[in-house]
């Protein structure tokens, strides 16, 4: 049972750390136009044309089964993904090589002020897609798989994140 606590402990607090982000360019203003069609799917044009993203590794599997599911509806649409890592995908992405990168954080102000440069149109923005889980490692003497284990409950993972 305590186990069970443990494990919904520690992905409740991966899922509050570690949200994974994608970024992309945008206005980021309100749309004008009434998108309460309820045809509005089978109006929309097909997408064609070549995407490149870039980003974290730990994403890839996913990002590869949206690409295809994607794909599968736009299959004129041909999109690649790099997983050369969080900073180098985010990198990638303000120097205007690839369309979108997959990362471990939020853009932080200065990179969304970089994007400017990138995106005609407006800035970059976040949009939080995956969770990365964490693990809590540790080694303490006289704790083996001998019986003796240690179960740490919110509180206390959170308190070892925090430095207390």
């Amino acid at each position: 049972m305590q186990k069970n606590i443990l494990i919904r402990s520690i992905a409740a607090l991966s899922g509050i750390v570690m949200l994974a982000s994608v970024a992309a360019c945008g206005d980021n203003t309100a749309s004008t136009t009434d998108s309460s069609s309820t045809d509005s799917a089978s109006k929309t044009a097909p997408i064609s044309g070549n995407f490149q993203g870039a980003g974290a590794s730990s994403q890839q599997s996913a990002v590869e089964a949206w690409i295809a599911g994607f794909q599968g509806a736009n299959p004129d649409a041909k999109i690649a993904y790099n997983p050369s890592g969080s900073g180098a995908g985010v990198q990638t992405f303000l120097t205007g090589a690839t369309a979108w990168a997959g990362s471990d954080k939020a853009l932080a102000d200065d990179e969304v002020e970089q994007s400017k440069s990138v995106c005609a149109d407006g800035t970059a923005f976040d949009v939080p897609v995956y969770v990365s889980p964490i693990a809590v490692i540790f080694n303490l003497k006289g704790v083996s798989d001998a019986g003796k284990h240690i179960n740490m409950d919110a509180d206390t993972i959170a308190k070892i994140f925090d430095g207390k």
